[in-house]
């Protein structure tokens, strides 16, 4: 066993650098929240943002709701079919998913890529009032 009677030893004092002081740059930005970049919920879409989401996936945004083209109705039933989906848990929110739902019902009634938007609001809607009371019919057969 080693005798020592010393505890502790002497720090010797460092010689202290002092590190150049660049201008920090604040790269935070605060925003208004009425940035796009903000992933809003497409259930949430028209109350937070005055307007469907519907109306912005189809690039109708400034003419949906012009009475003269007689759009809105159409719009809203799309907007309105999408978010009782998700509130029935039936499809996750997001916009992904808005736009796969969306595709999977254009499959279904054959609209393609070169259907003008405005064409394809106007038969989507159509189809899905169809449903809606196809599944009006399904839900009175099985009391």
């Amino acid at each position: 066993m080693e005798n020592s009677s010393e505890f502790r030893k002497a720090v010797e004092p460092q010689e202290v650098k002092e590190e150049s002081k660049e201008a920090v740059k604040d790269n935070h930005q605060i925003t208004s929240g009425t940035s796009d970049d903000v992933d809003t919920p497409v259930a949430l879409y028209e109350q937070i943002k005055g307007k469907p989401y519907t109306a912005k996936y189809y690039e109708v945004e400034k003419i949906w709701d012009n009475p003269d083209l007689d759009m809105k109705k159409d719009v809203k039933a799309i907007e309105k079919y999408y978010v009782s989906k998700v509130q029935h848990n039936e499809v996750a929110d997001g916009k992904d998913n808005f736009k796969k739902f969306i595709k999977g019902l254009e499959k279904a009634i054959g609209l393609t890529d070169l259907t003008p938007n405005t064409v394809k609001i106007s038969k989507l809607a159509k189809y899905i009032k169809f449903m809606e009371e196809a599944d009006k019919i399904d839900k009175k057969s099985r009391k």
